[in-house]
């Protein structure tokens, strides 16, 4: 009798365990189909309830279909903040071009002669649109600009070689609107500051420079979980240091000038972490990271005179290299709930094609107007910026 007692009371215990909670474990099954997908079904999948709100979202996230599942999930995983390294590269390149545009008579070659002892100030504002398209997994954004650069330079004559330097500095401000296509909007603030030089003889030049940059986007993100819905809010910064080198020969004929160049553009950022607010258990915190990323350049610039209104005309095409940085990625965690999990961004291809057309006009022999409009394509990303800007000497 006394074993048949036992028996049952254990086969009761055993029961219990199977159709019981064991503290607050809850488990569930999602359905994903991405990267991204799986690393946030993970953390919601099986986990210990510390509040009601998660309990809440997880009842949300069952009662939907496969579909639904897959499209809370990617609202859920944050992957906004891992395609923000892209408008910082944007705004560096736009910056360089804007450098290179009032030093553009210096390296062709023309020595700078009675000129050596003059100042030149500059100024340009542009605005434009880039467009990251999506990859698998990942979606992308179209972003909206305006930019303004400012600087001054000035020419030294080094009687070596019969060459000469030009030494400047430059500042930039860059206004962002990006429209996530993952469900959120942001808008950034991006200030640049640089060095740069012209090294100078008749027959090659040497361009190069050092920017440093900070970067501050407010990301407001949209999380629909069913009739749950939620706003996060978040603050990712970037700082920047940027070095780049120009080497290219100068061939000329009467007033047509030929320029091929190669150039090679290195990048550290430092993506800042943040902390999330306004969506309760969705917070992420996203840990920060350092990132390097180096392009390369092997292009032309053309320059010659117009027969019109005395205008100057400068065009350049060149292809692009990505020797890294073909897909952000980035750490994150719920704030009270799971592990820390990964998320990857667009994947993007390693070859492009940019281009640019300026023209130019000299009044009174000291002040300079010009319009450009210039633009780069590549599998998954395409960008495009008009831009005028004036530049004085005395």
């Amino acid at each position: 009798m006394k074993n048949n007692l036992k028996t049952l009371l254990t086969l009761c215990l055993s029961s219990c365990t199977l159709i019981c909670p064991l503290g607050n474990l809850m488990s569930a099954s999602f359905s994903t189909s991405t990267y991204n997908e799986r690393h946030v079904a993970q953390q919601w999948s099986s986990t210990s309830i510390v509040s009601a709100d998660e309990a809440l979202v997880i009842d949300n996230l069952s009662a939907l279909s496969s579909k639904e599942q897959r499209e809370a999930l990617n609202d859920l995983s944050g992957e906004q903040y891992a395609n923000l390294i892209q408008p910082n590269q944007t705004a560096s390149q736009t910056f360089i071009r804007r450098m290179y545009q009032p030093i553009i008579n210096d390296s062709l070659g023309l020595h700078c002669g009675e000129n050596c002892d003059e100042y030149r100030a500059w100024g340009a504002v542009g605005g434009g649109q880039s467009r990251l398209r999506n990859s698998h997994g990942a979606k992308g954004y179209r972003m909206d600009n305006f930019n303004i650069t400012f600087g001054a330079q000035k020419p030294l004559n080094l009687n070596f070689l019969n060459s000469w330097l030009t030494v400047g500095i430059a500042g930039s401000y860059e206004k962002d609107h990006i429209h996530f296509k993952q469900n959120g909007h942001g808008k950034g603030n991006n200030w640049q500051g640089a060095i740069y030089y012209m090294w100078n003889n008749p027959h090659f030049y040497s361009f190069s420079g050092t920017i440093l940059g900070a970067d501050c986007v407010r990301v407001k993100r949209s999380i629909d979980v069913g009739n749950l819905t939620r706003k996060a809010k978040g603050k990712a910064r970037v700082s920047e240091w940027t070095s780049f080198t120009e080497l290219g020969l100068n061939l000329g004929y009467e007033n047509f000038y030929v320029q091929p160049f190669a150039r090679l553009e290195h990048a550290s950022y430092r993506r800042h972490a943040l902390s999330e607010h306004g969506a309760q258990s969705l917070n992420l915190h996203v840990r920060g990271k350092n990132i390097s990323a180096s392009v390369g350049y092997l292009g032309t610039h053309l320059s010659t005179n117009l027969p019109w209104w005395e205008l100057h005309l400068n065009a350049d095409a060149a292809w692009k290299y990505r020797f890294n940085l073909l897909q952000e990625r980035f750490q994150a965690h719920f704030k009270n709930l799971g592990s820390q999990f990964r998320i990857k961004g667009v994947h993007q291809k390693t070859s492009g094609f940019e281009g640019s057309v300026n023209i130019a006009k000299t009044f009174y022999n000291c002040w300079q107007g010009y319009v450009e409009f210039s633009g780069e394509v590549w599998d998954r990303f395409s960008a495009w910026n008009l831009a005028g800007g004036v530049t004085v000497t005395w």
